[in-house]
């Protein structure tokens, strides 16, 4: 009897892939189900490759990913099991019972996100209505700012704006003041946003300078463009307030839990620092390096206290302008 010849071809030479359908998983690596042809005898085959040659279904959605798979290759190949009509019959069984799920799972979802849009457009409703009823109470909020801001300390302005989280933006619903982290760290504000998480606000005096720049003359038309340089520099207060602010948000990163004392959960909050004020020569060109300043930073922003005041301004023209919109 002749000796066997060992074909020692690899895979990918001894067929022709036709079709491949890939699926990767984060734990499990990666599958495929291949549709080929032997190209010695022309026979079809369907190969299933597993990372590391291991096949282990661990999840639902796997096994849903694989017969998905192989229900495609299947039924383009056209093949037939009749050799064992119980196995057919299981299989067919099975089939029709994963379908049914599917559909069943669609449906759910459907169901489940025409009921989540219903509440969430019954919040936005109440939402809105619940700023156009505030508006005179925004509107005496913002004519009191400018003066809150003469003269007064750092802690009057604090407490002034305990009471008015509004004009932060309408992303926060609440505020809590002087928090301490885990580690004793105090926090002039945190600020509970509508999706339940937090962010940290650090306040400085309006009256505190934001950049130090060279000198230029008023009788320019068009001032040039301000740009950071030796000359144009950030000033000592702000880089010490931008310090700080980090290390508050290091801080909170590094706590086990992101815990403060009082037990609510901070998990990667956004760091606010209210600082400085502009005047009416120096607002643009303060704005613009501001504006370059934060285009650096991916989890910090930098306010001034008349870049507050203007948003709020903004907010509030905003829901007027709604509010007459919805009479006509």
């Amino acid at each position: 009897m002749p000796e066997e010849v060992q074909d020692e071809r690899s895979w990918e030479e001894r067929h022709i892939t036709e079709k491949v359908i890939t699926k990767s998983y984060p734990k499990y690596g990666w599958m495929k189900v291949i549709k080929a042809t032997e190209k010695d005898s022309g026979k079809p085959v369907m190969s299933l490759f597993k990372f590391r040659n291991r096949f282990n279904i661990k999840s639902q959605k796997q096994l849903n990913d694989l017969l998905d798979a192989m229900f495609t290759i299947i039924a383009e190949m056209k093949w037939e099991l009749k050799e064992n009509p119980t196995e057919l019959t299981e299989f067919e069984n099975y089939k029709e019972k994963y379908e049914q799920l599917k559909i069943k799972t669609k449906e759910q979802k459907e169901k489940y996100n025409e009921k989540l849009g219903k509440v969430m457009n019954k919040l936005d409703q109440m939402i809105e209505e619940q700023y156009q009823y505030n508006i005179p109470n925004f509107e005496k909020d913002l004519k009191e700012f400018s003066t809150t801001l003469d003269g007064k300390k750092e802690k009057d302005i604090q407490n002034w704006l305990a009471d008015r989280p509004w004009i932060f933006g309408p992303t926060y619903v609440d505020q809590k003041i002087e928090e301490r982290t885990a580690t004793g760290g105090r926090l002039d504000f945190i600020l509970k946003r509508y999706d339940t998480f937090y962010d940290v606000v650090e306040l400085k005096l309006p009256t505190d300078e934001l950049f130090k720049t060279p000198e230029e003359k008023d009788d320019l038309e068009t001032p040039p463009i301000p740009l950071f340089s030796r000359e144009t520099t950030i000033t000592k207060g702000l880089s010490e307030s931008i310090s700080q602010l980090i290390g508050y948000l290091e801080t909170i990163e590094n706590t086990k839990g992101n815990y403060l004392v009082t037990g609510k959960l901070i998990h990667k909050p956004k760091g606010i620092l209210i600082i400085g004020k502009s005047s009416k020569k120096n607002k643009k060109k303060q704005e613009s390096l501001l504006k370059t300043l934060n285009s650096y930073f991916h989890n910090i922003e930098i306010k001034t206290y008349d870049q507050l005041l203007d948003e709020g301004e903004n907010f509030v023209k905003l829901i007027k302008k709604r509010k007459t919109q919805e009479k006509k």
